[in-house]
């Protein structure tokens, strides 16, 4: 059984102790589906709550560590900082569909030393320890072992919006021989590729915070990750053998737009 440091069970009891508020407000989302603005007005309140929430108990903890939010810039300051991304796959969570999570990291001199992504519908805690391992609950997770493309189960986040990039990237996967799906939450995406359950991960403007926390699971659990497009947020993440042939593929793909 993996031995959790002081730092993972401060993570883990606040995106725990914050999950019961946004599993409450998540049941109540359904009965919102008949109005036109009542969810997503709904689910920037629940948003707000779980931010509020998680800071006040991260912040409890370390105090003076700056706080970096879901799409801001990780920049390269070297001072401590709190990684939030309270709900990732937030239009899955406003519009019922049970696949969304809480990311959180810490980022010390530079480095990402630890972090998690919670499924709170699940109660699963994917997380990992710089240099330590990637652990979902107390158990020890790795990537898969597949070696091709041809045989892989890719999670695929196109750009929304841009059709022609969307296709391309289908197209270039269905050639290859890869079989795609697409979730709407890159973060479990993430941690799937760190289960072993998924391949491959090819995504589009996926948020810092996510891209850094996941980074840091995917890599502890025997993956490789590529930022093929700092700018965009195009990024790929496997095991040794997939991870690398994906990132070759995307490369002689049009590079896509940051998505809004």
């Amino acid at each position: 059984m993996a031995q959790r440091s002081a730092v993972v069970n401060v993570i883990a009891g606040a995106v725990v102790k914050v999950a019961r508020g946004l599993n409450r407000d998540f049941g109540e989302i359904e009965s919102l589906q008949s109005s036109p603005k009542g969810p997503s007005k709904f689910a920037a309140a629940a948003l707000s709550r779980a931010e509020d929430g998680l800071l006040r108990e991260l912040t409890r903890v370390r105090r003076g560590h700056r706080v970096i939010r879901g799409d801001m810039a990780l920049g390269d300051v070297g001072e401590p900082a709190w990684l939030l991304a309270p709900v990732a796959g937030l239009r899955n969570f406003g519009r019922g569909l049970p696949w969304f999570a809480s990311v959180v990291g810490l980022r010390e001199e530079g480095r990402i030393v630890a972090g998690a992504i919670y499924d709170p519908l699940r109660d699963i805690l994917h997380w990992a320890e710089y240099g330590i391992g990637a652990y979902a609950n107390h158990q020890r997770m790795r990537v898969s072992a597949h070696g091709a493309v041809a045989e892989a189960l890719v999670a695929l986040a196109p750009p929304s919006g841009d059709t022609a990039v969307h296709a391309a990237w289908l197209s270039t996967l269905a050639a290859k021989g890869a079989l795609t799906r697409q979730t709407g939450c890159s973060a479990l995406d993430l941690a799937a590729v760190s289960c072993g359950r998924f391949d491959g991960f090819w995504g589009a403007g996926v948020a810092p915070v996510v891209a850094a926390v996941s980074g840091l699971i995917v890599r502890e659990a025997g993956g490789l990750v590529e930022a093929v497009s700092p700018t965009t947020g195009a990024m790929v993440a496997g095991n040794g053998f997939i991870g690398r042939d994906l990132a070759a593929i995307l490369s002689q793909v049009a590079r896509p737009p940051a998505t809004p």
